[in-house]
């Protein structure tokens, strides 16, 4: 993954809310480290990715990543975004708030054959949290 695809990654997966471009974008052994922002954790494979995109697109429609910056080393890209929604959905699994987010974040991908073959991210869910009055940062499942 070039700093163009890690471009086009959050521009087709999450500004246009294109799914195809996961099974595109993503090995199919892809390993995802940390999705739900706890600071541990793995899943495997698209299928796991998809069902984390559709909890945060369920939650916030109107989902909208900004990439700062990102550059590429040795098979691995390095990237600073900032995500902003408004939550009007229930895929956090308690009612929506209706309030605006405005989290900041960071993805490494290790690439191999053009995909995402390892993926780190580390985002403020505490934060989002906070931000959607909620006290508990575990009822977000989402990263």
């Amino acid at each position: 993954m070039s700093t163009s695809l890690f471009h086009e990654w959050f521009e087709q997966v999450w500004n246009k809310g294109d799914e195809s471009a996961i099974d595109r974008l993503l090995d199919p052994g892809v390993i995802l480290r940390d999705l739900d922002g706890s600071g541990g954790g793995e899943s495997r494979g698209p299928d796991a990715f998809k069902a984390h995109f559709h909890r945060l697109r369920s939650a916030f429609p109107d989902v909208h990543v900004t990439v700062h910056g990102a550059f590429e080393m040795n098979g691995y890209v390095a990237g600073r975004w900032t995500v902003t929604g408004t939550h009007t959905g229930e895929g956090l699994g308690f009612p929506p708030t209706n309030r605006k987010i405005e989290i900041p974040g960071m993805s490494f991908v290790h690439v191999e054959n053009g995909r995402a073959a390892e993926v780190w991210d580390s985002w403020d869910v505490a934060g989002m949290m906070r931000q959607l009055g909620e006290c508990s940062a575990g009822a977000a499942g989402a990263g």
